[in-house]
């Protein structure tokens, strides 16, 4: 493996680690999603670009670095971070969560 694809790797790696702090907040913010859409008379699951309008409420909700430190939370990545990086992390995240919870149901 060349030294820029374990760059890459690492790079990526860094910036989708997710503290519980984090995971909390997506949460919440997927939940938010899910109530405004069944208000709207939505299934929420077919919506197409469901996760682009979660992470951009992720983004609108995320604290800075400093905001967080004074509350007290850990949320170590810059808003910026998110956009592009974290879009097929949280797809991913979110996948993992539905099939652990559907999982733990049977």
């Amino acid at each position: 493996m060349s030294k820029s694809t374990e760059k890459v790797k690492k790079k990526y790696a860094d910036t989708c680690k997710w503290t519980d702090d984090e995971v909390e907040l997506l949460l919440t913010v997927t939940k938010e999603y899910k109530t405004k859409q069944i208000a709207k008379s939505i299934d929420w699951e077919f919506c197409v670009d469901k996760y682009g309008e979660i992470l951009e409420a992720y983004s609108a909700h995320y604290p800075s670095p400093e905001d967080a430190a004074a509350i007290g939370k850990d949320f170590p990545h810059k808003k910026d971070e998110l956009r592009a990086t974290n879009k097929e992390a949280t797809t991913l995240l979110y996948a993992m969560f539905v099939y652990n919870a559907r999982r733990e149901e049977t």
